[in-house]
């Protein structure tokens, strides 16, 4: 499961994404730092065939209930709450790391080792009125899985520009292998929402 990552313009490719961010959208105050589940946050989408980053808001409404922060990759393509949006609106949801927390709510921070930007695979909706957005979740891996039993499908560069722009790359990117990830506990207390 994924519910808060953080988004630090501390890296040439994330600074280079906010400052479109802002050229595109002038208006928009967005401040870098930890996104959590009801917050707007930049994604990056198809426009004209190229990556545009774009505001739209973490968690697919869900009457009477919290928002949907994430969908399994493993029945993405098959549940209707995800299906169209997975077949024509993907998204990468670019972030520096994101958190975890171990069965005894001690709150890791993951991060790529080599200190890249992650990309997280993700897909995008309107609903409600709301233009929203579901990280892609897979079984965990690395160092990852000696925390939790789910973490987001991580994508290179390369590999969120395929997810988002084609199509027919979509379901070989779904089994997608994470990078190496380095873990480090921090002290925060469990806070979701």
């Amino acid at each position: 499961m994924c519910a808060r990552y953080e988004f630090l313009a501390d890296c040439p490719e994330l600074h280079a994404i906010l400052e479109a961010l802002r050229r595109r959208r002038p208006g928009a105050a967005w401040h870098p730092g930890t996104v959590y589940p009801s917050a707007s946050a930049p994604v990056l989408l198809e426009a004209a065939g190229e990556l545009v980053p774009e505001l739209l808001c973490w968690g697919f409404p869900w009457p009477g209930r919290r928002p949907v922060i994430n969908a399994r990759a493993e029945t993405l393509l098959e549940r209707p709450m995800f299906r169209e949006p997975a077949r024509s609106r993907r998204c990468a949801v670019p972030a520096s790391s994101f958190f975890e927390w171990d069965s005894q709510k001690h709150q890791f921070v993951l991060r790529r080792a080599d200190g890249r930007p992650l990309y997280l695979a993700g897909i995008y909706d309107r609903r409600d009125g709301l233009d929203c957005y579901c990280v892609v979740t897979r079984p965990a891996q690395g160092a990852a899985a000696e925390i939790h039993d789910r973490m987001p499908l991580i994508l290179s560069q390369e590999a969120a520009e395929a997810w988002v722009l084609d199509g027919g790359a979509t379901e070989d990117l779904l089994r997608t292998e994470p990078p190496p990830l380095e873990a480090g506990r921090t002290d925060g207390q469990l806070r979701l929402w």
